[in-house]
């Protein structure tokens, strides 16, 4: 199996040199200053990439970040003493979109979501970011699905306000791991409702709780 990843590196660019999980890989332009590779699917669906972009000027930019595609296991035991980094806040940011985009959905609950771009090492979020983080845990939380006992209500970041913590980062990864985990016993709960005789013209529920 394999997987697509996708990097946008600015419409300049007309060369790279990159590497994924340390393994030289091509990538491939597809337009409009987006860099395509295809590489071999990784049990924890994580992908560090190191890339280095050409301009017809030379070296531009190294660019070094991890991608995660599908829900990536969580870390949920931040202490005070933790440094977040832009690898962890890509894995926060993208298993709460995988839950809100791929999970719920299947469930027949249509959270609103954005998706964020994700962080190069160094990168630091900004408050926009960091609200549409917490807008996505908004969405599940208004998308009608019952949330376990456990949840952390979103909050709403202000510029020149108090920064996430390591108890929004725990937050940030149970919330997603907790709905992620919930999702099969869901499905396990719903039942077939009703039975239909040739040519009935009534639709009833495919299935209820």
């Amino acid at each position: 199996m394999t997987e697509t990843l996708n990097i946008w590196l600015g419409t300049s660019i007309i060369y790279v040199y990159g590497k994924v999980n340390e393994v030289e890989t091509t990538f491939t332009l597809q337009g409009d200053g987006i860099w395509q590779a295809v590489v071999p699917t990784t049990e924890d669906n994580s992908y560090h990439i190191y890339i280095e972009a050409y301009s017809s000027s030379g070296l531009e930019e190294v660019y070094e970040t991890t991608l995660y595609y599908g829900f990536t296991p969580a870390k949920t035991d931040w202490t005070a003493a933790d440094f977040e980094t832009a690898a962890d806040f890509n894995r926060q940011k993208s298993n709460i979109e995988f839950v809100a985009r791929d999970t719920l959905p299947g469930l027949y609950y249509f959270p609103e979501h954005t998706d964020i771009d994700d962080f190069a090492d160094g990168d630091r979020p900004r408050i926009a970011t960091i609200n549409g983080l917490d807008g996505n845990t908004a969405g599940i939380e208004t998308c009608g699905i019952p949330l376990p006992t456990e949840w952390g209500a979103s909050k709403t970041w202000a510029a020149g306000g108090t920064n996430p913590d390591y108890e929004d980062f725990n937050r940030w990864e149970l919330n997603a791991k907790l709905i992620y985990e919930m999702a099969p016993r869901i499905r396990i709960s719903f039942k077939p409702s009703g039975t239909f005789a040739a040519g009935q013209s009534n639709i009833l529920p495919r299935r209820v709780v």
